[in-house]
Formats: structure tokens, C-alpha cells, sequence
């Protein structure tokens, strides 16, 4: 049943072959690899961080929307220029693509380097420094949108394995989730090689408000803390995994669950893969047509067609890129909640309490900002010049 149903999502997506966003019409290049942050390694080491950033070629710019993509490697491996293929195809596509370099490593087991790790601290430690590298990417072209023709409005962000899970904790990491233990200073490792030192690595940016992507494709990755799940606003989800996956469960299990190493998953962090991401959104009743899911029949932890799921993913995001509606039939205009007015960087501007028009009221004293968010009654609103409509 389940090459059934991959056979009839792929005939799905041949009507729409010349679709914007999905058919890879376009030339598309490398516009920039830059430097867009120095930061600590998990060792204390600085490292600086790149961003290889691909667009469609044309003159002048259209400002376009924005797909950011994350290799994986368990956070300890892998290459950020990995996802080159993946960008070139999204930019052919029409988007803005930008592959991160983020920051790898982890303190070995007392006996083992790794991929054994000292203790499950180690994977949220490497998931927590991945989301603060990918934040500070995305404010790195936010903050050179006219340079490189990028609608602010609209981004997505792509993972695959450990970069599937940090697209997920990004996505659904907002200031009132609490910040894990792990986060913050630890006992010092005790290794056969050493003492490792494990201080913080909490960044004042970690509780700022950050804008909600309008979509999320993870690739055979999963998410570490599901309590990130609750209350917050969440994008759409395009979600892929195989039944068998020996790395991430598309259940839940520990890390590396079935690699044929005695003992490698001991201290791994348990994720929540695609199959247990189906099932705690269900209990949540988020919409069916904010989510689909691919799971396939297999035991690799890979794409079984990469074509075939990626273009699928394609047409799943352009649900969230069409034009967006007004506010007015997603709250009433005359019901008083807590608001506050951010902008993409996540700074806070105002707060306050009150209607949606008051609310509006007070986005209009920041037209020089080209876009701030408003936050109303738990739910994300987006204001461009003033003007507030629903989120994607």
C-alpha cells in the first residue's frame, strides 16, 4: 500500500509540472559564500561559519522567497556544501537558496570518541548549537534581503537527519518553551584522554521571538524535545522518513538506535522521528492540509528517490507561499489579549494589551520598519507597512 501511495503523489505532481516554486525552470547560480558568524565549538575553539547562498539569474532582482537547507551528520560529521545539489535545484525553482555550515562536535564517552558521546547532554548540546547558528543565518540575509532579492515575508527551512532536527527544534522553539538543562553549564566530562571542560553555551538571543517559518521539510530527522510542541504557532510540515531507519526511528528511540556498533546509542538523546511526529500532531489536530507525510517501506536513512520526494516536497511548500488573506476572519476585532509588535530580527518594538485595532493602531507608529510582526492572542500575524494579515 505504501508504493501505492507514493505512485499516486507522484502522478499528483506531473499536472502541475510548470507550477512557479516546483518546476526547475530557471538558470540559477552561486551568488555569495560568506562568513555570517565566529563562534565557540563545543571544545572552546572559535570557528567562523559559512553560507553558500544560490539564486535565480535575472535583472534587476525579484525579491523572492527563501529556502534555507541543513546537512546532517549527527552533529558531530558532515559538510554544508553536502546540500549544493538540493539549493541549485530550489533556486532553479525560483527560490533564494542558502546552504549553513554549523557548528559540529561532541565530547566522546570515557572510553570512545565520538560517535559514542558522554551522555545524552551531548546531542541536545549539538541540536541547541546547530538552531543558534542557523538563527544567526537567517538574520544574516534578513538583514541583506535587497542584496541578494529575498522576501522576508516568506521562508522555509530544509533538513535533513541531525539537519531535519534542527529545522524542527527551530521551528518550534519559541521564548516560552523552557530552556533544557543541558543547555547550561555541566559537570566536566571525565575521559580516559581528560578532563573536558562543559560550560554554558546559552546566548542572550535564545528567548528572543524569532519569525515562524511558513514551512518545515525534514528529511529522516525528528525532534528531542516534544513539550516545544505546545502552544506555539507551527508552520506547515512536510515530513519524510522510512519504516526501518537505522539511524533516526521513525518511531522513538534513542540516536542511532540500530547502527550495528555495540553500545554506540547508549548516550544518545531519544528523537522523536516522522511516524511519532504524525501521531503528537494528531493529538494536537493541527490541520491535515498544514502537514504531509511520506513514509516509506525501507531501512535506509536516506531518500529512497530523491527527485521524486523533493519535488513533492516543492509543491507541498507552495501552500504556504501563495498570497496571504486579511486578518479579519481570524480574530475578532473586538477581543482584548496580550500583543506585542517584533520585528524579523526578533527585537521587541511594543507591547501591550488589547483589540486587533489597537493592535494595528500601534503597528502603524513603525512604517519605516519594511516588516514587523504582531503577535495577538497566541496567534502570529504579519504587518508589511503597517498592514496586518494572517501568517502563512
Amino acid at each position: 500500500m505504501l508504493a501505492i501511495a507514493i505512485i499516486v503523489l507522484a502522478l499528483a505532481v506531473l499536472p502541475c509540472s510548470a507550477q512557479p516554486y516546483v518546476a526547475r525552470t530557471l538558470e540559477a547560480d552561486t551568488v555569495a559564500t560568506v562568513v555570517y558568524r565566529r563562534a565557540p565549538r563545543f571544545n572552546g575553539a572559535m570557528q567562523d561559519l559559512n553560507m553558500r547562498i544560490w539564486r535565480p539569474v535575472e535583472m534587476p532582482l525579484q525579491r523572492r522567497p527563501l529556502v534555507v537547507q541543513i546537512h546532517g551528520g549527527g552533529f558531530i560529521d558532515g559538510n554544508y556544501l553536502e546540500m549544493s545539489p538540493f539549493c541549485l535545484n530550489w533556486a532553479r525553482r525560483g527560490y533564494v537558496a542558502a546552504t549553513v555550515q554549523y557548528r559540529l562536535g561532541a565530547v566522546g564517552s570515557p572510553l570512545l570518541d565520538p560517535p559514542y558521546v558522554y551522555d545524552p547532554h551531548e546531542t541536545v548540546r549539538g541540536a541547541w548549537r546547530a538552531v543558534q547558528d542557523v538563527r544567526h543565518a537567517i538574520r544574516y540575509l534578513f538583514a541583506n534581503a535587497d542584496t541578494y532579492g529575498i522576501d522576508t515575508t516568506t521562508y522555509i527551512v530544509l533538513g535533513m537527519s541531525a539537519g531535519g532536527i534542527t529545522a524542527l527544534h527551530h521551528a518550534i522553539r519559541d521564548p516560552l518553551d523552557t530552556i533544557p538543562n543541558s543547555v547550561f553549564a555541566l559537570s566536566d566530562a571525565e575521559r580516559l584522554a581528560g578532563r573536558v571542560q562543559r560550560p554554558s553555551i546559552f546566548e542572550p538571543t535564545d528567548t528572543a521571538a524569532f519569525p515562524l517559518p511558513c514551512a518545515v521539510v525534514n528529511y529522516f530527522g525528528g525532534i528531542i524535545h516534544t513539550d516545544a510542541l505546545a502552544g506555539a504557532p507551527l508552520p506547515h510540515l512536510f515530513s519524510y522518513h522510512q519504516t526501518g531507519d537505522i539511524v533516526v526511528n521513525c518511531g522513538a528511540a534513542r540516536g542511532l538506535w540500530s547502527v550495528p556498533l555495540p553500545g554506540v546509542s547508549d548516550n544518545w538523546a531519544v528523537i522523536h522521528g516522522t511516524c511519532a511526529i504524525r501521531n503528537l500532531l494528531a493529538q494536537r489536530n493541527v490541520p491535515a492540509d498544514r502537514q504531509q507525510y511520506i513514509i516509506h517501506e525501507g531501512i535506509g536513512h536516506e531518500l529512497h528517490n530523491p527527485q521524486l520526494v523533493d519535488s513533492l516536497a516543492a509543491q507541498f511548500c507552495t501552500r504556504c507561499i501563495q498570497p496571504s488573506t486579511t486578518v479579519e476572519s481570524a480574530v475578532e476585532s473586538d477581543v482584548s489579549a496580550p500583543w506585542q509588535l517584533l520585528t524579523v530580527l526578533g527585537q521587541v518594538l511594543e507591547r501591550g494589551i488589547g483589540t486587533r485595532a489597537e493592535a494595528e493602531a500601534a503597528a502603524l507608529r513603525y512604517r519605516q520598519y519594511r516588516q514587523c510582526l504582531l503577535v495577538h492572542s497566541k496567534n502570529l500575524y504579519q504587518s508589511v507597512d503597517g498592514i496586518v494579515i494572517r501568517a502563512k
